[in-house]
């Protein structure tokens, strides 16, 4: 994998994963939210910046 094609990673993985993370709040499923979290850190580190505030965020709006 080069350097080049893992660029694309991020946008795609960002977009993807919002949708999902988006679906199984409504759900309530929180506990599936964080397989796929990890399934997508997976294919680059780079989601871990974008995704981990949204999921803390998302368990505090949760919370209250």
């Amino acid at each position: 994998m080069t350097r080049r094609s893992t660029s694309f990673f991020p946008f795609f993985g960002l977009l993807g994963s919002l949708v999902l993370w988006r679906a199984e709040i409504m759900n309530g499923r929180r506990g599936s939210t964080m397989v796929t979290l990890f399934l997508l850190v997976l294919h680059t580190e780079y989601l871990v910046i974008f995704l981990f505030p949204l999921y803390v965020l998302s368990i505090f709006l949760s919370a209250r």
